[in-house]
């Protein structure tokens, strides 16, 4: 019995585990959102230009920019070239 108990152990620790992942992640979108969404982008000059809720210009290095590349070259790839993201 002792060997069952210790699997059931193994088990929960490893879904707290995931859980405070969630929560980290969760926390990180949460702050993100509060400080630079919505987000609005546009082709400008052949580039991918992308502000914050700030009016602020998001650098390509930029941990937002770098989030929302796919999904805004996803829409370009549909023929939208501006728009708003709402949150993460």
């Amino acid at each position: 019995m002792p060997y069952k108990n210790k699997q059931v152990s193994e088990r929960a620790n490893k879904r707290a585990s995931r859980r405070d992942s969630m929560d980290e992640i969760d926390k990180y979108r949460i702050k993100m959102n509060k400080k630079h969404y919505p987000i609005y982008w546009k082709i400008k000059d052949g580039e991918i230009e992308i502000t914050d809720i700030n009016n602020k210009k998001l650098p390509k290095n930029h941990e937002v920019y770098q989030a929302e590349l796919n999904f805004i070259q996803d829409r370009i790839s549909e023929m939208e070239f501006s728009g708003e993201i709402v949150m993460m």
